[in-house]
């Protein structure tokens, strides 16, 4: 269906889906393992590949990469199919981790091309995630040859609630 014939109410749902994705990458890139849950519905499964079950199991799992230094998610194409409360959704994700080993000191970065294929269901008027399953498309590890220096000047990213993301948002619900 073409985005010139859905009615406001469906153009409303996929905002919403949209949204639940997004939580879920905002989540993991800030370690904000409350911000994950709330994309899931409290009995989804999810397959993973290195882990498959409950939502639970998942955030545990999500936790553990902690060993990560730094996460991004960039979520591209994006097919939506909604059938009442029950909506079927790929979505097209690079998602790049930095490593540093704490041995050596060198810096990888793992480069995933990957598609979430994502049951989504409606309850109570809220779109999440009731099974999701990630397709790998393909992966890279490069060792990272030269950073740079990040300009003293610069707002730094964090992978926590400390980011600076969370006070700029913090002032928008106040305004």
């Amino acid at each position: 269906m073409t985005l010139s014939r859905l009615t406001p109410e469906e153009l409303i749902d996929r905002a919403q889906i949209l949204d639940a994705l997004t939580r879920y990458t905002r989540g993991v890139d800030r370690h904000d393992m409350e911000l994950v849950r709330s994309a899931y519905h409290p009995d989804a499964y999810d397959d993973h590949g290195l882990y498959q079950g409950d939502v639970e199991g998942m955030i545990a799992f999500l936790s553990a990469l902690s060993v990560f230094e730094r996460t991004m998610h960039f979520l591209g194409n994006h097919t939506v199919v909604v059938e009442g409360d029950v909506a079927r959704t790929e979505t097209y994700c690079v998602a790049w981790h930095r490593h540093v080993s704490p041995r050596t000191g060198t810096a990888r970065d793992n480069v995933q091309g990957i598609r979430y294929l994502d049951r989504m269901e409606k309850r109570d008027g809220d779109w999440r995630i009731a099974h999701r399953q990630i397709v790998l498309d393909w992966m890279r590890i490069d060792e990272v040859a030269n950073e740079g220096k990040v300009p003293d000047d610069w707002a730094r990213g964090r992978r926590d609630t400390e980011d600076a993301s969370y006070a700029f948002f913090a002032g928008a619900a106040r305004a």
